[in-house]
């Protein structure tokens, strides 16, 4: 009996503690350095400063420069957050303590704040070393709005506040936090003096893509004529991690030929991508009719791309059926951090090419449309409602945005003051800009019919289009001329001012 309760009361006492087994494992090192790190030179930049500090604090306390006491990594997921922190201290050769904000996190009282004033203690004990919370939102949110005041989540928080105001830059020890959700942060965590620099890693441009696919590549048995160039061009919008899992899909399937040295050649890399955007084939039996349409719909998106001068972004065409879809055209964005009017109407009308291929070959639309028709009204209401691009309704926001971060999951929400005549206004501006979208897509397949037909022959037989099959198909395709009529918004001088715009994924159907 009292064995057990002497039990109990360790549990108890030890409640509140880390455990020190980890933090020693982690502490040991990383072995992580830059050179593991591609895609990101301007945080590298940015963190240099930590590193030189680390290494020679004399030198910054010789000139009475300090060094940043807390660093905030955030960007999207898979961008290499937590990778650059452990490279912070692989640079720097000292010890890296990394825990989760969820760690914190407990329903009784008290709890959370206990960890946080173990975990610093353990650090002051290691220093020089880095502490790396990664998802510090867990612990770290607004405080406003709990409904009460002095929660479990607040005294942690209170805490972390604390302990950092407590530990000065001299001590050696820098504190690196990462976050998709720098939004609901609390303002007291994100002063001066306690989170000093603030990174942003985005996802990797051209260039960047380029680097980490080398970093990979040189990793993995690559065949001499794989082209990384090419998959970085093929993979706009795909982060570090995006990246890491095509090249590994590319070796499983290199695997799966038999032989253990299998190289990686350019359709194995081909292959990967399509198994990171859609999944792997299904395998699915179609009949000839379904299989027909299809290829009529699929053909549609990538004519009309090729007509509004997209014909270099359309990488693949294909009938396979992947994860939900049964179709797939790939058209990628490209690296853009800003979309114009004529691209947004440009990206309807591609959006529903597959909708107008169907109406003019079989006289009616089927299922197949219902991914294009959102995306198409999607579109239609941020340039209306968010962006101002409407001489009829004007230059006023009709809808709300709610970020989720770099999550994504962004929504719109009508605003509250706007009137019923306005929203019918807008819905009727809506529905204009996607009859536009329609309208265009329409006249450039009536014009580009007989290559409509050919392609979706030859789609069938091949099941999927790429690179040159692609090209000879595209190459020849006729840009019609297309009016916006009077109803549907059309495009009005003067142009507003260009839409700033993350990157996108490549856009894809159904």
């Amino acid at each position: 009996m009292e064995e057990g309760g002497d039990s109990s009361m360790a549990d108890i006492a030890g409640f509140g503690k880390l455990s020190k087994k980890r933090q020693r494992e982690q502490a040991a090192g990383t072995g992580v350095t830059f050179s593991d790190v591609a895609g990101q030179d301007t945080a590298v930049v940015e963190l240099r400063e930590v590193i030189d500090y680390l290494k020679d604090p004399a030198r910054f306390q010789a000139v009475g420069a300090i060094a940043p006491k807390g660093v905030l990594l955030f960007g999207p997921p898979g961008t290499g957050k937590t990778l650059m922190a452990r490279a912070v201290a692989g640079e720097s050769g000292v010890p890296f303590v990394s825990v989760s904000g969820t760690e914190f996190v407990e329903s009784l009282v008290g709890v959370g704040a206990a960890r946080v004033r173990d975990l610093f203690a353990q650090v002051r004990e290691l220093a020089p070393a880095i502490c790396f919370i990664d998802e510090i939102d867990a612990v770290g949110r607004k405080r406003e709005g709990e409904g009460q005041s002095g929660g479990e989540r607040e005294q942690t928080l209170n805490q972390l506040l604390v302990e950092m105001d407590a530990f000065e830059v001299a001590a050696g020890v820098v504190l690196i936090a990462a976050t998709n959700r720098p939004d609901i942060l609390d303002a007291a965590l994100l002063r001066p003096g306690r989170f000093d620099r603030q990174i942003t890693l985005e996802a990797p441009d051209l260039e960047g893509r380029k680097a980490i696919l080398a970093v990979h590549a040189a990793k993995r048995n690559a065949a001499p004529d794989a082209d990384c160039a090419l998959l970085a061009k093929r993979t706009p919008g795909f982060t570090g991690a995006d990246l890491a899992s095509v090249m590994n899909e590319a070796v499983l399937l290199a695997l799966r030929e038999g032989a253990t040295g299998a190289q990686i050649r350019n359709d194995h890399l081909s292959e990967a991508v399509q198994r990171v955007l859609h999944g792997p084939h299904q395998g699915k039996l179609l009949a000839p009719d379904e299989r027909a349409r299809i290829a009529v719909h699929e053909t549609g998106h990538a004519l009309v791309a090729a007509a509004c001068g997209r014909a270099a972004d359309v990488v693949r065409v294909s009938v396979v059926a992947r994860g939900k879809g049964i179709g797939s055209t790939s058209v990628g964005v490209g690296d853009r951090s800003m979309l114009t009017e004529q691209d947004i109407d440009v990206q309807i009308a591609i959006a529903l090419g597959g909708l107008a291929a169907e109406m003019l070959v079989y006289g009616g639309s089927s299922t197949m449309p219902e991914d294009d028709i959102a995306k198409a009204t999607g579109l239609a209401k941020l340039m209306i409602g968010v962006y101002g691009m409407s001489a009829k309704i004007g230059r006023v926001p009709i809808l709300n945005r709610y970020g989720g971060g770099f999550l994504g999951g962004e929504s719109t929400a009508v605003d509250s003051a706007v009137s019923e005549e306005h929203l019918h206004a807008f819905a009727m501006e809506v529905k204009g800009r996607v009859d536009n979208g329609e309208a265009r897509a329409s006249a450039i397949l009536k014009s580009n019919r007989p290559h409509l037909q050919a392609m979706a022959d030859r789609l069938q037989n091949e099941e999927t289009l790429e690179g040159s099959a692609l090209e000879q198909f595209l190459a020849p395709v006729v840009n019609t001329a297309f009016s916006a009529n009077s109803n549907g918004g059309g495009v009005p001088p003067p142009q507003p001012p260009p839409v700033r715009a993350a990157p996108a994924a490549p856009w894809r159907s159904r």
